[in-house]
């Protein structure tokens, strides 16, 4: 029995040491509380201030996001909206996107792209392109204000070129690493930009190549 309980209070020991992190708390508000946090469930975080304040017990819901000690970053549960325009390979459809991102812990995340160009010269239609693509990306590395990340892509587009006779629906697959930056000013805005390979197929038309190589691929999301 003297070993169990000397067992049970190690344990106890470790897991209050492995909680209680230095964190700083940014609100929905804007402001920002600074401390160690106690405990933290899918409702409520405890924060012990280092400003006097106390135990301070804070809704999940009203938290925008937690910087860990050593910047170390949290987005939880947090989506994102934003804008995804990459550089395209030779001979590639490709259009500007929506991005709505939602991460499913700390590393993991989910991402719907959705995107619609159309070219016309003098009222007549060219080019017409319709784009929908899912993403999985997964954060290998953080360091400072940077996350380091790799994932891959699957999505379906349909496609109208009037000048090379096309009218097809097609498939696009992608595999990519990235590198995403958070600044403290604002902690909620995330600016990426990645380099990767992409093989799209319409109708009997395939192209395969390395994509950045024009415009640099850039995304930047809002974090709710």
């Amino acid at each position: 029995m003297k070993w169990v309980n000397i067992v049970v209070f190690l344990g106890i020991w470790l897991g209050t040491v492995t909680v209680a992190q230095a964190a700083m708390v940014h609100l929905n508000s804007g402001e920002a509380l600074s401390g160690r946090i106690q405990s933290m469930d899918d409702q409520t975080l405890t924060l012990e201030s280092d400003r006097g304040f106390g135990i301070l017990q804070i809704d999940r819901a009203d938290i925008r996001m937690i910087e860990f000690e050593g910047n170390e970053r949290d987005l939880s549960r947090k989506f994102g909206v934003g804008f995804y325009q990459r550089g395209t390979v030779a001979q590639e459809f490709s259009v500007g996107m929506a991005s709505l991102k939602y991460w499913l812990n700390s590393s993991d995340s989910v991402d719907l792209l959705m995107g619609f160009g159309s070219t016309t010269d003098g009222g007549d239609k060219l080019e017409e392109v319709l784009d929908l693509r899912f993403r999985f990306t997964r954060v290998m590395l953080q360091e400072g204000g940077h996350d380091l990340y790799w994932g891959g892509s699957l999505g379906v587009l349909n496609v109208n070129d009037d000048d090379d006779e096309i009218n097809e629906s097609g498939s696009t697959v992608s595999a990519f690493l990235g590198i995403e930056m958070f600044f403290i000013a604002l902690p909620n805005v995330g600016i990426s930009s990645e380099i990767g390979v992409t093989n799209q197929t319409v109708g009997d038309r395939t192209t395969f190549g390395i994509f950045n190589t024009g415009f640099p691929t850039l995304s930047v999301r809002y974090y709710f």
